[in-house]
């Protein structure tokens, strides 16, 4: 046997063979998401006798159950209040936010989920951690002097996102989102130390990038310390630059030259040169960048190898080999 529940009732013509309910049918004539009732009554006489009626019914929440928590939608005050709870015992659920999509250097995709729907959503973010309550208790923020960052509104999945640009946000931060209706407000949990920015633009955030450019030329020698990239210009004639990239600040930059390759370490073992005979061309001190350059005046023609290497007290650290030809 199977039992039903009651969980709409509507009223419209009650007149003796006005055939009320006679035809029955559904479409979302408002355009919300949403089903509306459609019922006729073909016997109606609203206009004259007999002319029959349609009554709409416009569906809403009182009778849907979004989130299917078993608790009708027009009674549920938020998404998940089993999932979630009610952690300050105040009536109102409490939110669940989290990171849903990021690309370091560009965006981070946020998401909201637990408030009620149409509900009006304030991303905050702070670099510190506090207390600031603006004045309500429910919106307490575990954030000192947050500022809002995004605003979005809850859709019917009871979820808010926001995509947010994380170019003006470089450095650590710890974010926060509020959910306000009806005079009613709740605070979500805080993501702490949230790492954005990259100014080198090399997919590692700036507070866990460790030199200029690290993935351009790896750690090859697993050393913990990233090698340095060497700059070459494409045509060698004349006066051109030799460029360092990714040394320490205030690194003491050796450029050397040679015609052959071949192999060595009389620098020491983490500045193995893969030269044979190298010559000293050039030295610079790396600047606040990671970068150091020298001029260097082509004389003769041929091929030419050349490589450098940075030193700061006892780390140090070797490029790759650049290879050009030259026209003097």
């Amino acid at each position: 046997m199977r039992l039903f529940s009651l969980i709409l009732l509507l009223s419209g013509s009650g007149e003796d063979w006005d055939l009320f309910g006679w035809a029955v049918g559904h479409v979302d004539y408002n355009g919300d998401g949403l089903s509306d009732i459609l019922i006729g009554a073909y016997g109606d006489d609203v206009m004259n006798d007999n002319t029959g009626a349609v009554f709409l019914y416009e569906g809403g929440y009182a009778w849907t159950d979004h989130d299917e928590d078993g608790v009708l939608d027009g009674d549920d005050l938020c998404l998940g209040d089993d999932a979630f709870g009610d952690s300050d015992a105040d009536g109102n659920c409490d939110i669940e936010l989290s990171i849903t999509d990021r690309q370091v250097g560009s965006f981070i995709k946020l998401g909201a989920v637990g408030a009620p729907p149409g509900a009006s959503v304030l991303f905050v973010a702070s670099a510190d951690l506090g207390s600031d309550c603006h004045g309500s208790l429910d919106v307490c923020t575990g954030l000192d002097g947050p500022r809002v960052v995004g605003r979005s509104t809850v859709g019917l999945d009871h979820t808010a996102e926001l995509r947010l640009d994380t170019s003006a946000l470089v450095g650590v931060w710890h974010v926060q989102a509020v959910w306000v209706l009806d005079g009613q407000a709740e605070a979500s949990n805080v993501l702490v130390d949230l790492c954005l920015g990259d100014a080198d633009g090399d997919g590692v955030e700036d507070c866990l990038d460790t030199c200029v450019g690290q993935d351009l030329a790896g750690d090859i020698d697993g050393d913990g310390r990233c090698e340095p990239v060497l700059t070459l210009p494409a045509i060698m004639s004349g006066d051109v630059t030799l460029s360092l990239f990714g040394a320490p600040v205030g690194a003491d930059v050796s450029f050397y030259s040679s015609d052959t390759l071949g192999s060595d370490c009389s620098l020491g073992i983490d500045t193995c040169l893969d030269l044979d005979a190298p010559e000293l061309v050039g030295t610079a001190i790396a600047d606040g960048a990671g970068a150091a350059e020298i001029d260097y005046l082509v004389e003769v023609a041929g091929t030419m190898h050349f490589q450098a290497t940075w030193s700061f007290g006892p780390d140090a650290e070797a490029s790759a080999v650049g290879t050009r030809s030259l026209a003097p």
